[in-house]
């Protein structure tokens, strides 16, 4: 397992995105991480929901940003309605992400490192829906994503009809979460 050696260096930027990932997102604001030689320091302040996070990997030549858009509680398909599990009060809550490799190595982008977090301590992981029933377009599962290209889509959760969670989590290996505010209705 590799641990980043990475400095934090949180800035909010004007900020227009070049080339790689044109779209309507809020592109006023950046929170930036690069790697300067020394070790990782937590971030402890999270962002607003549409804030892009830039993280540039010297060491490991990876150069991106991430953005969470949207959050979306409930989910209503046209098929299986808002109330999913009537007994457990469930229903199906999507996140809208856009992921951008500027520049540099390929990697793989996945659901899997992105997770919702409740104030009680609750964690609660993809469920991985598939197929048309989902909501789409889909986040991609694992697929590689090469320098100046982006992937968007939805994950899709199952929570708590009677509550929001408080934050989204993006934690992929080698660097400290990072977190989006889910905003209050």
């Amino acid at each position: 397992m590799r641990t980043a050696r990475l400095a934090l260096s949180v800035v909010m930027l004007t900020a227009f995105t070049s080339g790689c990932c044109n779209g309507d997102e809020r592109d006023t604001q950046v929170a930036a991480m690069s790697s300067a030689g020394s070790e990782f320091t937590e971030y402890s302040n999270s962002l607003e929901m549409g804030i892009k996070y830039a993280i540039d990997d010297y060491e490991s030549n990876v150069h991106l940003t991430v953005q969470a858009l949207e959050y979306k509680q409930p989910y209503t398909s046209l098929l299986n309605g808002e109330l999913y599990d009537v007994e457990e009060m469930k229903v199906w809550a999507t996140v809208r992400i856009k992921l951008c490799n500027l520049r540099g190595s390929t990697f793989s982008v996945d659901q899997s490192v992105w997770s919702l977090s409740y104030v009680d301590g609750i964690v609660t992981e993809p469920i991985g829906l598939t197929g048309p029933d989902g909501p789409q377009p889909e986040y991609p599962r694992g697929d590689p994503l090469k320098a100046g290209r982006c992937a968007s889509g939805l994950i899709t959760y199952s929570v708590r009809s009677d509550e929001r969670p408080a934050r989204l989590l993006y934690s992929p290996q080698g660097i400290q979460p990072i977190e989006w505010i889910i905003p209050r209705v």
